[in-house]
């Protein structure tokens, strides 16, 4: 017998020794390799600017955002998991500290003639027992398991902050995406409208023009034509306005409100923010998602110290302060009174392997974790540069398309001109006002795009920059 608990607990020194040896193993960190600066972009350091859509100077703007950060579903929802993931702190944290409970019991038990106490016949084999006691119970965090569950849920906190941040960046830039879209509907509505009014007009004129003689059936049926195609987009473009107005009022958290009360009738698209030219790759750094990201790999890390630790013994000290009596009135008397103290020291032998697998698969954990920070910090820096290529190419698409438009207006004035002084046809005027609603709508949308390219941006930047701070670094720079 004493020879067996030799053997084990040299077994269980030597799993202690491996144990601690792996323990303070470092834990995976990402290895991504990314510019300094975005391409095209000189370096510089700017800061956040936490209120960027302000750059826009448009109040509705603003007000809807207001009123989104305070009232959307997922900006609530996400703020309800901080709550949760700060409260699961408190129980980590305590576990480090000594365990205290108090406790009361009473018991009345009749004992058996026939078991080991013997009693005299007549005497009274019922038996009352009562006794008060506090415990004492505290793992000793040798190992650092319970240190390293502590850190582990931080570390689940910050990153459920960081991503209740990701969540709040994705709703401002849905909110001004919406808001953008309505203005721009609503400017395609009224082109459509217009071109209504004209092509009802001309196709009027057509008709008293052919009961005159001077046009033929042909022209009637392509002013026909031409305000059927026109009142036909309208319905779309009108529904289109509608169900975005919808998706707005949701994502302020008024559900389906008047769209009317959303976007006032005489708001108006504002023009997009100037970006710097040169904007720091280090922007980077304070993407929420990136943080969450890197607060969940820290998690995991902590995990797998923790559950490396789980491999050595774990020490424990228990203590019992109390009383007993077979009487409630000596309960608390000099007599009465109990204590007990104990040191013990366990080796997981029979579950070795098991916590062996579960560091395996921890470590796993750590490495998926590791790869979705790489995976972050690499598809942050693709987004950003995709929004910068995508802003200066729709402003020289949006330039492009506003000259376009007074071109055609030119020539759809000219064709208009033609047509009544009897020059040419119909088909000339119906074909230059396609072209200029084309062009026009076009415009509108190029618009938009710009906008939306702009909100990308900031997006992808996790919130924009501060202006001032981007000039006064490059200012510096140049100075040097």
């Amino acid at each position: 017998m004493f020879e067996r608990l030799k053997i084990c607990a040299v077994a269980g020194a030597a799993l202690a020794l491996s144990a601690c040896a792996g323990l303070d193993k470092a834990p995976a960190r990402p290895d991504v390799t990314l510019p300094a600066a975005y391409p095209g972009a000189a370096a510089s350091a700017g800061g956040v600017d936490a209120r960027w859509w302000e750059l826009y100077r448009d109040e509705t703007l603003a007000a809807l955002l207001r009123e989104a950060l305070e009232k959307n579903r997922d900006v609530r929802i996400a703020a309800a998991r901080i709550v949760e993931a700060r409260a699961l702190i408190g129980p980590a944290d305590l576990a480090r500290l000594p365990q205290v409970s108090v406790g009361a019991d009473g018991s009345r038990q009749q004992l058996s003639q026939n078991g080991q106490f013997v009693f005299a016949p007549g005497q009274d084999r019922r038996l009352s027992l009562y006794g008060a006691s506090v415990n004492l119970s505290y793992e000793a965090d040798v190992w650092g398991r319970v240190s390293s569950l502590a850190q582990a849920a931080r570390a689940d906190f910050l990153a459920t902050s960081y991503a209740a941040e990701t969540v709040r960046i994705a709703l401002i830039a849905d909110v001004a995406g919406a808001y953008f879209d309505i203005l721009v509907l609503r400017g395609e509505v009224r082109y459509t409208r217009e071109a209504l009014a004209t092509r009802e007009k001309f196709l009027d004129l057509t008709r008293r023009r052919h009961e005159g003689g001077r046009a033929s059936l042909a022209d009637v049926a392509r002013a026909e034509s031409s305000l059927a195609q026109a009142r036909a987009r309208l319905p779309q473009l009108e529904l289109a306005a509608a169900q975005t107005a919808n998706r707005l009022a949701v994502l302020v958290g008024r559900g389906l409100a008047d769209p009317a009360a959303l976007v006032p009738a005489a708001a108006t698209l504002p023009a997009a923010p100037e970006v710097p030219a040169g904007l720091p790759s280090s922007l980077l750094e304070r993407r929420p998602d990136i943080l969450s990201a890197g607060q969940e790999l820290l998690g995991a890390s902590s995990r797998v110290r923790a559950q490396r630790a789980a491999l050595l013994p774990t020490l424990s000290l228990t203590g019992v302060l109390g009383t007993q009596s077979r009487e409630l009135g000596d309960l608390f008397t000099g007599p009465a009174g109990r204590w007990s103290l104990g040191l013990s020291l366990l080796a997981p032998l029979l579950d070795a392997q098991r916590n062996r697998y579960q560091v395996e698969a921890q470590e796993a954990r750590e490495l998926q974790a590791a790869l979705r920070y790489e995976k972050a910090v690499e598809n942050a820096f693709r987004e950003v540069s995709d929004a910068l290529v995508a802003r200066v190419r729709q402003a020289e698409a949006r330039a492009a398309s506003e000259a376009q438009v007074r071109s055609l207006t030119r020539l759809a004035d000219i064709a208009v001109k033609r047509y009544e002084a009897g020059i040419t046809s119909y088909f000339e005027v119906v074909d230059a006002q396609t072209e200029l609603l084309n062009a026009q709508i076009n415009a509108a949308e190029s618009q938009r795009s710009l906008l939306a390219a702009t909100v990308q941006l900031y997006k992808a930047l996790g919130g924009g920059w501060d202006p001032q701070g981007v000039r006064a670094a490059q200012a510096d720079s140049a100075s040097r």
